[in-house]
């Protein structure tokens, strides 16, 4: 299930209290962004905590996000961020759920 960011404070703890964490930027009137939310969707059951941000009700927290993280806002966006620094980034067509949790399980055997 998609859980919903919206405040700098939530951003600052998940951030602080997560070391690897996934946040899907998506915009409700972009086509682009509404396909690649259905195709997250599809895989959300392997990776429970996809947490999202919808630009039109945060525009200032996702730009601060961009910001904090050194890379371009885009939307539709999809970043993986591991220790506090993006590991893995997609946007418009390229976010696709079948990567994602490719990416992800990868990333959490190197972990262990």
């Amino acid at each position: 299930m998609f859980k919903l960011l919206e405040t700098e404070s939530e951003w600052n703890e998940l951030l602080a209290n997560n070391d690897i964490l996934i946040l899907f930027k998506h915009s409700r009137t972009s086509p682009v962004s509404v396909d690649a939310r259905e195709r997250l969707k599809a895989v959300e059951y392997l990776i429970p905590n996809i947490y999202q941000i919808v630009v039109q009700d945060s525009e200032a927290l996702s730009q601060l996000i961009a910001n904090e993280l050194g890379i371009e806002h885009q939307s539709p966006q999809l970043l993986v961020i591991k220790d506090g620094r993006v590991v893995y980034h997609r946007d418009d067509g390229d976010v696709k759920g079948d990567q994602l949790v490719d990416f992800v399980k990868n990333l959490q055997r190197e972990s262990k």
